[in-house]
């Protein structure tokens, strides 16, 4: 008699539990795959909600999307986007997004160890980047932070050009930036490039111009100044036309992309078509890179006559110093030798830290101070 009162206990007891469960939402059988997980993201219980979601998002992290394979938690969650419930709907969607998310940190965790491969590297964008600014570690973490600052505009590549502005505060405008801004330059700079021959002709010369001036453009020293340097020598490479020669190797000068420099200096002093403001720059950008054929491209230019600049240099006077190209040709043959210019007559002479001297500071105010300085510069020099 006992016993049976104990069976029947033990029995009404587990019927008792079994309908706390299932009020409770507690499934009497866990499901074990996407297709019904996702259908649980419609069940009244939280805790059923909660561990589909769990479930899905773990899976979905691990999963590879195929079309073909209906259990694939990812191709499970797309299909839940247009499920007929709205909650399916909006969970689907909020789990799709934390997987992006947790895959993207996960890439970038992978970009910023050194010991992952070039080739391991998944993150989108990064191949392009590489192919202009490099692998290295530098480069790597540069794109890391360009990525976690720009990712939307590195994943839309359709509009890549839509991010420069002009004068568009919401976007990156070369007018408006902070020289310190090195993200942003690094982001225009990689623009241009990609983008070279599809940008508005006002947006490449908004680039040029501020890529070349003192007051404008990206600071030239810091932390990422070797992979800005690396694409700006890139973005020399993919101008064809535009800017001017002259305008591109005063910004390979700045930014000491030397190899572009290099080459602009060969192309403008082979050529005696180019202005005498270029072959200025080309003899100027000669001296400070120290080239072998130095002293007998300046030789030739010493009877070049040409006016390559006119400036006025101290309002006050209002005097107007004239720069010929053999003035220029003269000053960098006596500062080669070792010889001081300002000693020879060359009384406006200003320094410059990129081209040992300003272009402008190597001309005189009338032509007696000019043939003077010249005698006895050649002078000196036989």
């Amino acid at each position: 008699m006992f016993s049976s009162c104990f069976l029947l206990s033990r029995t009404f007891a587990f019927l008792v539990c079994v309908v706390a469960a299932k009020s409770l939402g507690i499934a009497e059988a866990r499901a074990e795959s996407p297709s019904d997980w996702i259908a649980e993201l419609d069940s009244p219980a939280y805790h059923t909600r909660e561990s589909a979601t769990r479930s899905l998002f773990t899976a979905g992290l691990a999963a590879h999307e195929s079309a073909g394979e209906e259990n694939n938690a990812i191709v499970v969650l797309r299909w839940g986007l247009s499920h007929e419930s709205m909650e399916v709907r909006i969970a689907s969607g909020e789990i799709l997004r934390r997987i992006e998310s947790a895959n993207n940190d996960r890439k970038i965790e992978l970009l910023k160890n050194f010991d992952t491969s070039a080739n391991e590297i998944d993150v989108p964008g990064w191949e392009q980047f590489s192919r202009w600014a490099g692998t290295d570690h530098r480069a790597r973490t540069s794109f890391a932070k360009l990525y976690e600052r720009f990712p939307r505009q590195i994943i839309d590549r359709d509009g890549f050009a839509n991010w420069l502005g002009d004068g568009d505060e919401t976007r990156l405008d070369p007018y408006r930036m902070s020289p310190d801004d090195l993200d942003g330059w690094l982001m225009v700079t990689w623009i241009g490039i990609e983008e070279q021959g599809r940008l508005p002709l006002n947006l490449s010369s908004r680039i040029a111009m501020a890529l070349s001036s003192e007051s404008l453009g990206p600071s030239v020293t810091g932390e990422g100044q070797v992979v800005l340097a690396r694409l700006i020598g890139h973005w020399i490479d993919t101008q064809p036309n535009a800017p001017t020669a002259r305008t591109k190797l005063l910004i390979a000068m700045r930014y000491q992309c030397v190899d572009q420099a290099s080459n602009l200096v060969d192309r403008m002093l082979a050529d005696s078509t180019t202005s005498a403001a270029a072959q200025v720059m080309a003899m100027l950008s000669a001296a400070a890179l120290e080239r072998d054929d130095l002293q007998s491209q300046l030789m030739k230019r010493l009877d070049d006559t040409r006016t390559a600049h006119v400036w006025q240099l101290i309002a006050s006077r209002k005097t107007k110093i004239r720069t010929e190209v053999r003035d220029v040709a003269l000053a960098l043959l006596l500062h080669s030798n070792g010889i001081d210019p300002r000693e020879y007559g060359f009384d406006e002479l200003q320094a410059d830290p990129m081209l040992i001297y300003r272009d402008h500071s190597l001309g005189f105010a009338d032509e007696k101070s000019r043939q003077t300085a010249h005698q006895r510069g050649l002078a000196k020099l036989k």
